[in-house]
């Protein structure tokens, strides 16, 4: 499994962006998984985009795997 399947892979378990990519590689650096899980937790806007969401009139959320992710956002004023 190439790092880009299991980040994919990851990420549809329920870790958000930026820990699915950490995650990914976790072969290639010396920290214990719970350590990496929560060293990436903060980090992307897995935690934040409930709250954008709420925050804004319209969102999109456009991703494709190898090339990345579009957030769109329309806030009416």
């Amino acid at each position: 499994m190439t790092h880009a399947e299991k980040a994919a892979a990851l990420f549809r378990e329920g870790y958000n962006c930026a820990q699915s990519v950490f995650l990914a590689f976790e072969d290639m650096y010396e920290i214990d998984h719970k350590t990496a899980v929560r060293l990436s937790s903060g980090f992307g806007a897995g935690m934040g985009l409930p709250n954008m969401k709420k925050y804004t009139d319209e969102m999109e959320v456009e991703t494709h795997l190898g090339v990345g992710t579009k957030i769109t956002m329309v806030v009416n004023i």
